[in-house]
């Protein structure tokens, strides 16, 4: 009866760590920039968490946001070296932001806010 037994995870190269974890961030930031844009021009931030952060303000808004993104990537940048769940969970941020970009630009592009 043949056991079965469980590949051992080999983690991604730091370069593709790297970049992943850079995606992220850069996403983090558009989304940022245009969650500012859209409510300048009318919309409203629908994420319950960070409605109150970007009552504060632009600045507060976008410092707790990239602040928040930078510390959840490295740490699962980091994490993803030893688990394969963190770095699942790291590319699924990427495609979710990514997926949030594509939002943003429709919300921006096709949208007309009152």
């Amino acid at each position: 009866m043949p056991t079965s037994r469980k590949k051992p995870w080999t983690p991604p190269h730091r370069t593709v760590l790297a970049l992943v974890c850079l995606s992220v961030v850069l996403l983090n930031a558009f989304d940022a920039l245009a969650t500012l844009e859209i409510a300048r021009r009318g919309g409203e931030e629908a994420n319950p968490l960070a409605r109150p952060m970007l009552e504060r303000g632009n600045v507060p808004f976008f410092l707790w946001k990239m602040g928040l993104a930078v510390v959840c990537a490295a740490a699962l940048a980091l994490l993803a070296r030893a688990r394969r769940a963190a770095w699942w969970l790291l590319c699924s941020a990427a495609a979710a932001y990514a997926a949030l970009a594509v939002l943003h630009v429709y919300l921006l592009w096709f949208v007309r806010h009152p």
